[in-house]
């Protein structure tokens, strides 16, 4: 779940919303921050990419976090493989948001 999620015991937590698209739904951008990467390595593709590719986009998110972000928007997954070894990069633009008027 991304936004806002209610917790056990009633409270809410921002989760940060990760998306492909440009726009973030019924928000609004506000500010952005910038481009965010995050990059993964490994060595056996058969069983470890969809959670190499979850490490990448964790450290795009972490990035975006540390920047006060709300948001990464335009997200691309790039896999490249170099001599047997995988390397996963996610990148984005990280932004705050703000409801619609």
């Amino acid at each position: 779940a991304q936004g806002w999620v209610q917790q056990k015991g009633g409270r809410s937590t921002w989760r940060p919303i990760i998306t492909t698209t440009p726009e973030v739904g019924a928000w609004e951008i506000d500010t952005f921050l910038g481009i965010v990467a995050g990059d993964a390595t490994l060595t056996d593709v058969e069983h470890d990419l969809p959670a190499t590719r979850s490490r990448a986009i964790r450290s795009m998110v972490d990035q975006a976090l540390s920047r006060g972000a709300h948001a990464v928007v335009g997200v691309r997954i790039e896999i490249q493989e170099i001599d047997r070894i995988v390397l996963v990069g996610a990148i984005g633009t990280a932004v705050t948001l703000k409801s619609p008027e």
